[in-house]
């Protein structure tokens, strides 16, 4: 009895042994960003304004209900921010 439990531990670690583990990298990879370079974005009719990287390109959205949706796009980085206004008066819990 005793001896079975010896050879089916050994066997079991064994077993366990048979697979190749792979090294992990030790952090991230680096995003190397252009030169930190903004332009006002205030000509859009928005009631915002706001100042945005030159590498990002801005998308406007239409909507029938409200106009105010644009998506901006760093195609570098393959990344779009979808961004949307809605005035918030007494309809805050209606928009939640």
């Amino acid at each position: 009895m005793r001896s079975t439990i010896i050879i089916l531990i050994i066997l079991l670690t064994l077993g366990a042994c048979s697979e190749n583990s792979i090294p992990r990298p030790q952090g991230y990879f680096r995003i190397d960003l252009p030169e930190k370079t903004y332009r006002k974005i205030d000509t859009l009719n928005f009631p915002f304004t706001f100042e945005l990287p030159q590498y990002a390109l801005v998308n406007l959205k239409s909507n029938k209900e409200n106009e105010h949706y644009l998506n901006i796009d760093f195609k570098r980085f393959g990344a779009t921010i979808y961004l949307s206004y809605h005035p918030i008066e007494d309809n805050l819990k209606s928009m939640l």
